[in-house]
C-alpha cells in the first residue's frame, strides 16, 4: 500500500511511500483471516443476529417492558417545579375555593349530618350483648310455654285492651283551656256576690219572687224540714170560724157572698167541709175586686194550707150551680 503526502504546501509535488505491512494492529482487531470467515454469510439467517433483530423489534414497538430511570428525566409540559411550588408557601388553604369545598364535605361526614357507609362485619359487640354461645342456650325453646314470657304476654294484653286499671298521675297534667286556677279563684275570696255586676246579670234571669210553679219563669220551692215554711201543727190556733147554711142563705153563681169582713190575723191553713154537692170558690179582696184563692170541692177540702194576710175580706161564690142545700164549715187557722 502506498500513501501520497503533499509537502510542503507548494506547487512542488513529493511522493512519500509508507509501507504499513508490518504495522501493529490494535488488540482484538479483525484480520483478513478472521474476516474471510464471514465472506458470503447470509446475516438474515444467522441465529445470533436473528435473536438480536427480534429483541430490537420488541423494544422498538414497546411490547416489552422497558427499564426506565427518572433520575434525569425531563418534566412533562406544565409539571410543577420547585420554583412554582414555592409560590404556595404560606398560603391559607382554608380560604381556597377548592379546599373550602373539601372542608365542607369533610365536616358533613365528621358531624354525621350526611349518611355514612357503615360496615358491622367486624364491629365489636357492646358490653353484655348476646353472643352465639349465649344464644345457643335458647335453641329449640318453646317460648309460648315459658312461664315468664307467658305472664308478660298476658300483662301486655291487659294493658293493650285497657281491661286493666292503669296508673294515672295528674300531678303535672295540663289544665283544659279556660280552667280556673288557684290564682284566678283567689280573686273571688271575700267577694260580696250580691253586689257583683256580672252576677247582677243573673238576677235578670230569675223571677222577682219564689212561689208555686205556675209559669215557665217561676221557681217551685221545696223547703227543708226545718224551714219556716213548714207549719208546726202544735203552734196553730183558730183565728176565725165560718158556717154558711145554704137553705137560709143560698150562694149563686152570679155574685160573691161575704163570709168575713176582715181577718183578725194571718191565716196559714183552712179546714173546709161542704155538703151542698156543688163546686164553689173562695176569694179574697174588696167588693167587686175579689180574687179566687182556692176551689171548694163537693164534700169539702179537708186541711188546706194557704197564706191569707191579716185584714183580708173573705167571700164565696158558686161555680157549678146555686148551692141551696146543706152547709159550709170553714176553720181559719194561723
Amino acid at each position: 500500500m502506498s500513501l501520497q503526502f503533499i509537502w510542503p504546501p507548494s506547487n512542488t509535488t513529493s511522493t512519500l511511500d509508507v509501507n504499513v505491512i508490518s504495522s501493529v494492529l490494535p488488540t482484538g482487531a479483525a484480520t483478513e483471516a478472521t474476516l474471510s470467515s464471514i465472506d458470503g454469510k447470509d446475516f438474515a439467517t444467522q441465529t445470533t443476529l436473528a435473536s438480536l433483530l427480534t429483541e430490537l423489534q420488541l423494544k422498538a414497538d414497546l411490547s416489552e417492558t422497558q427499564p426506565v430511570s427518572l433520575a434525569s428525566s425531563p418534566l412533562p409540559t406544565g409539571a410543577a417545579t420547585e420554583a412554582t411550588l414555592s409560590s404556595i408557601n404560606g398560603k391559607d388553604f382554608a380560604t381556597q375555593t377548592t379546599l373550602a369545598s373539601l372542608l365542607t364535605e369533610l365536616q358533613l361526614k365528621a358531624d354525621l349530618t350526611e349518611t355514612q357507609p357503615v360496615s358491622l362485619a367486624s364491629s365489636p359487640l357492646p358490653t353484655g350483648a348476646a353472643t352465639e354461645v349465649t344464644l345457643a342456650s335458647i335453641d329449640g325453646k318453646d317460648f309460648a310455654t315459658q312461664t315468664t314470657l307467658s305472664a308478660l304476654l298476658t300483662e301486655l294484653q291487659l294493658k293493650a285492651d285497657l281491661s286493666e286499671t292503669q296508673p294515672v298521675s295528674l300531678a303535672s297534667s295540663p289544665l283544659p283551656t279556660g280552667a280556673a286556677t288557684e290564682v284566678t279563684l283567689s280573686s273571688i275570696n271575700g267577694k260580696d256576690f250580691a253586689t257583683e255586676t256580672s252576677l247582677g246579670l243573673m238576677s235578670a234571669k230569675l223571677p222577682a219572687s219564689l212561689g208555686a210553679k205556675t209559669s215557665a219563669n217561676s221557681l217551685s220551692v221545696v223547703p227543708a224540714s226545718d224551714s219556716a215554711f213548714i207549719v208546726n201543727q202544735s203552734s196553730l190556733s183558730p183565728i176565725a170560724t165560718v158556717r154558711q147554711v145554704y137553705s137560709s142563705s143560698p150562694v149563686t153563681t152570679g155574685s160573691y157572698v161575704e163570709l168575713i169582713a176582715s181577718l183578725a190575723s194571718n191565716c196559714k191553713e183552712l179546714q173546709i167541709f161542704d155538703s151542698s154537692g156543688q163546686t164553689l170558690e173562695l176569694a179574697v179582696g174588696g167588693s167587686g175586686s175579689e180574687s179566687r184563692i182556692i176551689y171548694i170541692f163537693p164534700g169539702g177540702n179537708g186541711n188546706t194550707r194557704v197564706g191569707i194576710a191579716s185584714g183580708s175580706r173573705i167571700s164565696i161564690k158558686a161555680v157549678s150551680a146555686t148551692a141551696n142545700l146543706g152547709e159550709l164549715l170553714i176553720n181559719f187557722v194561723g
